[in-house]
C-alpha cells in the first residue's frame, strides 16, 4: 500500500521562529533520545505549548490535557489498539508481502521471504507481539510530542489519535517533513530519521528501515543510531555498510 505524501507545512519557519534557548532545548532532547532511546515525554510539550499536564502521585489515572492518560508512575495507557486490530494488521502486512513476492526474484525475494517469516512469527506469538506493539506505539506518541514546537497542533493531534488505533502513516509523514526541513539542526533531523526507521521496522518494511537508520547514523553517529544502522544493513545483506557502522 502506497504511503500518502508528506504534508506541506511551514516546519522550517516554525524552527526559525523559536528562540535560541528553545532550539538548544530541543537539540538537547534530541541528543538524549539518540543516546538513550527514550522519549523526553510530554514534559517538553508543556514547556512550549502550555498544555496542562496533571500527574497524580497515587497511581490514579489522570488526564494530561492532550488526550493522554497517565498513572502516578507516568505509565501511558493505550486505550485504542486492540489485539484483534493487531491480528488484522499482521494479516494486511502478510498480504502486502505476498503480493510483492509474486513479482520479486533473487535477493529481493529472499528478503521478502524473511519478512514473511517475521510476520508469521508475530502471529504465532500474538500476545507477545501485541504487547510489544502497544509499547512501541506508546513510545512513538511520547517521542512525537518532543517535536511539538515545530508541528501544527491539529496535524500533531491527528497523528497522535491515529497512533492510538495503530496507524503510523500520519506520524511518518510529519517526521518526513521534519527530517527534510530541520537540516540546520543535525540532531533533530537525525532523530526524525531514526523514528522513521523505527516505524518502518515495526511495519516490517526492512529496506525502508535500513535507509532511515543509515541516514540517522550519518547525521548523528550515536551508539543507538549506529547499532540500528549496523543491524539493518546486515539484515539487508549490505555487509560493507554493516561493518562501517560497527
Amino acid at each position: 500500500m502506497s504511503r500518502p505524501p508528506a504534508p506541506k507545512r511551514p516546519v522550517a519557519a516554525r524552527w526559525r521562529q523559536l528562540s535560541l534557548n528553545q532550539r538548544l532545548t530541543l537539540s538537547v532532547a534530541g541528543a538524549m533520545l539518540g543516546v538513550t532511546g527514550l522519549g523526553a515525554a510530554a514534559a517538553w510539550t508543556g514547556i512550549f505549548t502550555g498544555a496542562p499536564s496533571i500527574i497524580a502521585g497515587d497511581n490514579s489515572v489522570v488526564q494530561t490535557g492532550s488526550g493522554t492518560l497517565v498513572q502516578g508512575d507516568q505509565t501511558v495507557i493505550n486505550n485504542g489498539y486492540s489485539e484483534e486490530m493487531h491480528r488484522q494488521a499482521l494479516d494486511d502486512r502478510e498480504a502486502r508481502v505476498r503480493a510483492e513476492m509474486a513479482q520479486a526474484h533473487g535477493e529481493e525475494l529472499a528478503l521478502l521471504t524473511r519478512q514473511l517469516q517475521a510476520i508469521q512469527s508475530d502471529r504465532d506469538n500474538l500476545a507477545e507481539s501485541f504487547a510489544r506493539t502497544v509499547e512501541e506505539l506508546r513510545l512513538l506518541r511520547l517521542r512525537l510530542n518532543d517535536f511539538a514546537p515545530l508541528l501544527p497542533r491539529e496535524q500533531l493531534e491527528a497523528a497522535q489519535a491515529a497512533l492510538y488505533d495503530g496507524e503510523r502513516a500520519a506520524a511518518d509523514a510529519l517526521l518526513a517533513e521534519l527530517q527534510a526541513q530541520t537540516a540546520d539542526s543535525v540532531t533533530l533531523a537525525a532523530q526524525a530519521a531514526f523514528l522513521r526507521g523505527q516505524i518502518a521496522e515495526s511495519e516490517i518494511r526492512w529496506a525502508d528501515a535500513a535507509r532511515y537508520y543509515a541516514e540517522a547514523a550519518r547525521l548523528n553517529p550515536s551508539f543507538d543510531h549506529l547499532k540500528k544502522a549496523h543491524e539493518f544493513a546486515w539484515r539487508m545483506g549490505d555487509y560493507p555498510a554493516a561493518l562501517r557502522h560497527g
